[in-house]
């Protein structure tokens, strides 16, 4: 995809790739997950959120009238880290896509966390969450607002088009060493991509990461998805 392309692009060092397989995350491992949710706002570029203590749940919704095929986020932790320290202590879980990824600048500790690849729409309704389809739309009857959370939730509408994003151990209070205790973490959601129709995608926003990326490409089972360990 575009934006996999201009962060090998942007790199003008090297690229240091950790592939991993599932496992469960030790007590401390600062960890993001895409999940169901629901009585959420609206996604969009720019939208940003920060842990409390390290940790935190933020509710959004896809409105896009589209399936989200992919979603960047960017946030800012500890620089000069090492590449087996991005590999084996940041993990990642998501039963909407089939990958995510780490890219690092050491020199600014800018991280940009990249969910991605979906299976083909076997056009199955509500939440799809396990089917690695990517997020779909909420339905035009159940739009929401943050003044009526009740008609979200109305049966036929729980669910579908409604994700949390849960983070944790994302303080150095709880990982130490890997957060810069005068700026942050805060988190950003820098683009995502929509599939109107097979074959076909929509960038919305756009990152441009410019120094080291580190790349930690992951495949992820069904939900209930167990957080992913890299192994360099």
């Amino acid at each position: 995809m575009l934006i996999n392309r201009l962060l090998i692009a942007c790199a003008i060092v090297a690229t240091f790739t950790a592939i991993g397989s599932a496992s469960i995350i030790p007590p401390g491992d600062p960890d993001i997950i895409l999940d169901v949710g629901g009585a959420s706002d609206p996604l969009s570029t720019n939208v940003t959120f920060a842990p409390t203590n390290g940790a935190g749940v933020f509710d959004y919704y896809n409105p896009t009238g589209f399936i989200i095929s992919q979603v960047i986020f960017q946030v800012n932790i500890a620089k000069n880290l090492t590449s087996d320290t991005i590999a084996n202590d940041f993990n990642c879980a998501t039963g909407f896509f089939l990958n995510c990824s780490f890219g690092y600048v050491p020199g600014t500790g800018t991280m940009t966390i990249d969910f991605f690849g979906v299976n083909p729409d076997n056009g199955a309704s509500g939440s799809r969450a396990g089917l690695k389809e990517g997020i779909p739309p909420i339905l035009p009857t159940c739009y929401p607002s943050p003044q009526s959370p009740d008609q979200q939730d109305t049966p036929g509408c729980l669910g579908q088009g409604h994700f949390t994003i849960t983070i944790g151990g994302w303080a150095n209070s709880v990982s130490p060493g890997l957060f810069d205790p005068n700026n942050g973490p805060d988190f950003t959601v820098t683009g995502f991509a929509t599939t109107p129709e097979p074959g076909s995608a929509v960038l919305f926003g756009s990152i441009l990461l410019i120094g080291i990326s580190f790349r930690a490409l992951r495949s992820r089972r069904r939900v209930p998805v167990p957080i992913q360990r890299f192994r360099a």
